[in-house]
């Protein structure tokens, strides 16, 4: 009779890989912080600052796209490499929220590769 290795239950640990486990544990504590943080004018910059954390992001924008027709999206928070603009970013990034949008999918990107020089702060 053959046996298993697999663990007997999702929860008792045993079969976890330690690359595996590390980003989902960072996740979910990221989850409990927001969670207490569930209403309030600092939801947007711990959402931010979490995102960044996360991902190891060196640009995250935070956007609200309450009315598309009128302005586009509204920057909430951000966490931008000192010296840069988070509107000159969102002007940057404005094709892929567009192609977002359109083809209602979302994708991981990296860039823009224009970037440079462009979201500085004037």
């Amino acid at each position: 009779m053959p046996t298993s290795t697999a663990p007997s239950s999702l929860g008792d640990g045993a079969g976890r890989h330690a690359g595996v486990t590390v980003p989902f544990e960072r996740l979910a504590a990221a989850a409990r912080r927001l969670g207490e943080r569930r209403v309030g004018a600092e939801l947007p910059a711990v959402l931010a600052e979490e995102a960044s954390a996360l991902c190891s992001a060196d640009r995250v924008l935070v956007l609200i796209d309450v009315d598309k027709a009128v302005a586009g999206p509204r920057i909430v928070a951000s966490r931008l490499p000192p010296g840069e603009s988070a509107e000159a970013l969102l002007l940057a990034i404005g094709p892929w929220l567009d192609e977002a949008r359109r083809s209602r999918s979302a994708r991981l990107r990296h860039g823009p590769s224009h970037l440079e020089g462009v979201v500085a702060a004037e």
